[in-house]
């Protein structure tokens, strides 16, 4: 039998969340310059974005580059999944679908604990909030219904109250 696994919205500050990796919504070239990837570098310092851009480029969909260095945050791990290409490019609901069953191929891979997804797409890359929410809630609940993980919880963290009202949206119908 499996144990149950906690998916839970919250409203509040991804980097505070105190979990074992955050997920960045990031771009192939792991530039840092806006929307949550903007958040996390200011928090944490312009080593993460260094760390992200040497490994460049990030395959959209499907790479993760995770990150320690000097973390200042709860978190120790930081997944930079890419969700488009360039800076600023429009994104899609597959493509969040792949980089958030790529985000958690590789939490399991670490055998990590926990994990906070943020709205993925829904700033700089124009996806529709409800899309993005959608998107990332369902591909975490297809991914555990086909895969064995070692995570214990999984946080999705809203930005807003229109985020968070999405998310629990998003919940409710699994």
């Amino acid at each position: 039998m499996r144990e149950l696994i906690l998916l839970e919205s919250v409203l509040g500050d991804l980097v505070a969340q105190k979990v074992d990796a955050l997920v960045n919504p990031a771009n192939s070239l792991g530039l840092m310059a806006g929307g949550v990837a903007l958040a996390i570098k200011n928090a944490v310092g312009a080593q993460i974005e260094e760390d992200a851009v040497k490994c460049a480029p990030i395959a959209v969909g499907s790479g993760v580059v995770p990150t320690s260095t000097g973390l200042k945050i709860p978190a120790r791990l930081v997944f930079h999944v890419s969700v488009m290409e360039l800076p600023g490019q429009r994104t899609t609901s597959k493509i969040v679908d792949l980089a958030v069953r790529s985000a958690l191929i590789e939490a399991t891979a670490l055998n990590l604990s926990s994990l906070a997804f943020p709205a993925m797409g829904a700033g700089a890359g124009r996806l529709e909030l409800s899309e993005s929410t959608r998107s990332i809630v369902f591909g975490v609940k297809y991914y555990l219904s086909k895969h064995e993980t070692g995570l214990k919880k999984i946080v999705f963290v809203a930005f807003d109250q229109e985020a968070l009202k999405h998310f629990d949206h998003a919940l409710g119908q699994i």
